[in-house]
């Protein structure tokens, strides 16, 4: 009967140590992240999958969580996590609005929002009377600094694909193309490389933008994922594992404290 007794309450300890979240016994929960191709941030043809993809990987890793990377086109994969099929975006530019639809990390890394132009052509950046009859390119989907946006003094072009925009560019059917300083020196060089030497950066930037893990609002447990983000985010600045991160992609410039 002791023993009986005393096998039941072991069961009871373990199934209880299994529902106390992720650092117990049981199997560690899994959290799936997502976003579309975005290289060097998130490149899934990559063996080491991207800056964000390690660093949130690492991050939540050490706090006891597993991570599983689902790929998905961009509006798609803010869906996902809105409606909390997914857990996490892994690298969003941070806005008001998207403040309002998930859970919001602190900075990882800084982005440098610039203009994609003609190296003949002599544009420097000037605000808003500098774009004045231009057509300036923009991804669908993606999130843009809000001013910029109601500006009516330039022409928009939108599209899928950022070399798309880069070839009108060169074509002279779009004046300017915006997009992150490195993804869109990366993705130029893998696709279509002899675009460097037609296209180069006008300054100064549109803006510094900063990179966030955004956590849905529909998973219960989504503030602890934040946390625990948070947390191992801190682990890895401190050991010098984030850094070296950056510094194999060659982006230590958008290191933040």
């Amino acid at each position: 009967m002791v023993k009986q007794a005393f096998k039941a309450a072991v069961l009871a300890s373990i199934l209880l140590l299994c529902v106390l979240g992720p650092r117990g016994f049981c199997a560690p929960r899994e959290v799936v992240a997502t976003a579309d191709p975005w290289p060097p941030y998130f490149d899934p043809r990559s063996q080491r999958l991207g800056v964000a993809s390690e660093i949130v990987r690492g991050a939540l890793r050490s706090q006891g969580y597993r991570v599983s990377f689902r790929v998905m086109p961009w509006e798609a994969a803010q869906k996902a996590v809105y409606e909390g099929s997914a857990d996490m975006l892994i690298d969003a530019w941070y806005t008001k609005e998207r403040e309002k639809k998930y859970l919001v990390s602190s900075p990882y890394a800084r982005s440098r929002i610039v203009f994609f132009k003609r190296k003949d052509r002599p544009f420097r950046y000037g605000g808003k009377e500098s774009l004045k009859g231009l057509k300036v390119g923009l991804i669908k989907g993606y999130s843009y600094d809000e001013e910029f946006l109601s500006w009516d003094s330039y022409k928009r072009d939108y599209d899928v694909s950022f070399v798309s925009l880069a070839l009108k560019v060169a074509s002279r059917r779009l004046d300017l193309a915006i997009n992150d300083q490195l993804v869109g020196k990366l993705e130029i060089l893998k696709r279509e490389p002899w675009l460097l030497n037609v296209l180069d950066v006008a300054e100064p930037p549109l803006r510094e933008a900063t990179l966030h893990v955004m956590v849905s609002r529909k998973v219960k447990d989504g503030e602890e994922i934040l946390k625990a983000f948070e947390r191992g985010l801190k682990e890895m600045k401190k050991s010098g594992q984030y850094r070296r991160i950056l510094a194999a992609y060659g982006a230590e410039d958008a290191a933040v404290p």
